[in-house]
């Protein structure tokens, strides 16, 4: 079928050539496509936008006290420690401490059996009355014998004294020629021997003093054998009761301490470790041993407490890459602190008040930081691009050198 060319400009529409259009048909259609015309423009408008930049990152520069700090680990240590020994031997009986208990001095560790020694004590007490026993009757008779030469010398004393007052009248008597010379010799030879018994007898008494003193020596040097073997028969058998010789920790306890079990003398039972000073022994990464030094502070957290030390010893060896320090604290330890108690620190490298700070969320990496950044100052409108100085990073914040004051925004 052949149409008309009037028909074809009508095409679309369907409408015949022969049809007549009115002109208010005519605006109506016009309106339309315009109005079709500006709903397309405004959604072509809309997705030609640029895409707004929600991956980015806003921070406010704020004004906060900087500390920069190496992460430590590690246990607390004593300063001093205690090796239990053995002082005989036997057989455990009862154990009353395990390793790790807390001990105070004289508490009793391990009890012993050894009926030998016990029966050695026993017998070494009665040897020990009895040479004492001893001792005082010797004694009683070297009073009786003592006492007995002194009274022969009183009596001996006497007996001269009399001769020789009887010498003296024999010798008026004799001058009266009423007694004979004969007789006279005879008093004074009587007299003689009066004084000669008299003085044998004080010698005597000289000689039973020095032999007195001699067996009271001897006698008392047995005592004292006996009194020792005595005593150390009695330290034998409270041997038998291994003690605490200091308060502490009980650590590295033998493993043949089990009931029943026989230990020799000497034979080592464990350690105390005293927990009147301690100092942690931490360790830290070897990247950060440039970063440390002996006296620099550090943080430690024990069971909850904060408490402030001081390193005091660097080893100079790496081992696992890790580096060893030990700190000595300057604030009292809590009352729970003991040795072999694991403890977490915090060694401050930088600390600088009042510094400029960003704080940066977890998903920021500080190396993002490098180069360029936007800028908003406080009396701007808009973000500028500027280079900002960075200085240490700690996580969260990394310390600002230049290029911002406080209350910047910084967009990453």
């Amino acid at each position: 079928m052949k149409f008309s060319k009037k028909f074809s400009i009508y095409k679309y529409m369907q409408i015949p050539s022969d049809r007549k259009v009115s002109n208010s048909t005519k605006l109506i259609s016009g309106m339309t496509l315009f109005s079709l015309f500006l709903i397309g423009f405004g959604v072509w408008s809309h997705f030609k936008k640029p895409a707004v930049e929600t991956d980015k990152v806003h921070l406010t520069v704020q004004k906060r006290t900087f500390e920069n700090k190496i992460s430590a680990w590690g246990i607390l240590q004593p300063e001093s420690e205690q090796s239990i020994v053995s002082q005989v031997s036997g057989t455990i009986k009862e154990v009353k401490h395990r390793a790790g208990d807390i001990v105070n001095k004289d508490d009793i560790i391990i009890l012993l059996d050894n009926p030998s020694l016990v029966r050695k004590y026993e017998y070494s007490k009665l040897n020990y009355e009895s040479a004492k026993a001893l001792s005082e009757m010797e004694f009683i008779q070297f009073e009786v014998k003592r006492k007995e030469l002194e009274g022969n010398i009183n009596i001996f004393y006497i007996e001269w004294l009399t001769k020789t007052a009887e010498v003296e009248a024999h010798r008026e008597l004799a001058k009266q020629g009423i007694t004979s010379q004969l007789l006279l010799r005879k008093e004074e030879m009587l007299l003689e021997n009066a004084k000669l018994i008299h003085l044998q007898a004080v010698e005597k008494l000289e000689l039973n003093n020095k032999f007195e003193n001699l067996s009271k020596k001897n006698i008392r040097l047995k005592e004292y054998l006996a009194e020792n073997e005595m005593l150390l028969a009695k330290q034998n058998v409270d041997s038998l009761i291994i003690r605490a010789q200091a308060s502490g920790v009980l650590q590295g306890v033998n493993d043949e301490i089990k009931l029943g079990e026989y230990i020799s003398e000497g034979a080592f039972v464990g350690v105390i470790a005293s927990s009147d000073k301690l100092y942690a022994k931490l360790k830290i990464g070897a990247s950060f041993v440039n970063s440390i030094f002996i006296g620099q502070e550090v943080k430690l957290n024990i069971k909850g407490n904060s408490i402030v030390g001081n390193i005091k010893r660097i080893e100079p060896n790496i081992q696992d890459n890790q580096a060893q320090i030990e700190v000595y604290f300057t604030t009292d330890l809590p009352t729970n602190a003991r040795s072999s108690l694991d403890v977490t620190g915090e060694v401050i490298v930088e600390r600088i008040l009042e510094a400029l700070v960003l704080e940066l969320p977890n998903r920021l990496n500080e190396t993002e930081l490098i180069g360029n950044v936007k800028v908003k100052k406080l009396d701007s409108k808009g973000y500028i691009d500027k280079k900002i100085e960075f200085g240490s990073y700690a996580p969260p914040l990394i310390h600002i050198i230049s290029g911002v004051d406080i209350g910047d925004q910084v967009i990453f």
